[in-house]
C-alpha cells in the first residue's frame, strides 16, 4: 500500500499526510478478476470490429 509521508518529495504537513493516508486506506479495492475480464472482452471487441473494418476495405 502506497504511504504518503510529511518527508517525503514536496513536503507537507504531518496533519496533511495522515488525511490522505485515511484517504488510501478506505478506498476501495478494484476486483482485479473483472478488471481482467473486462480487459479481454475489450480487447475481443477491437479485434471484431478491425477485422469487419478491413474486410469492408476500410483502413484501420
Amino acid at each position: 500500500m502506497k504511504r504518503v509521508r510529511p518527508w517525503h518529495g514536496k513536503w507537507m504537513s504531518r496533519k496533511t499526510a495522515k488525511r490522505i493516508n485515511d484517504m488510501f486506506d478506505s478506498a476501495p479495492m478494484p476486483d482485479r478478476t473483472q478488471m481482467h475480464k473486462e480487459a479481454v472482452e475489450f480487447k475481443n471487441e477491437m479485434l471484431k470490429l478491425r477485422e469487419e473494418a478491413l474486410a469492408r476495405g476500410e483502413k484501420w
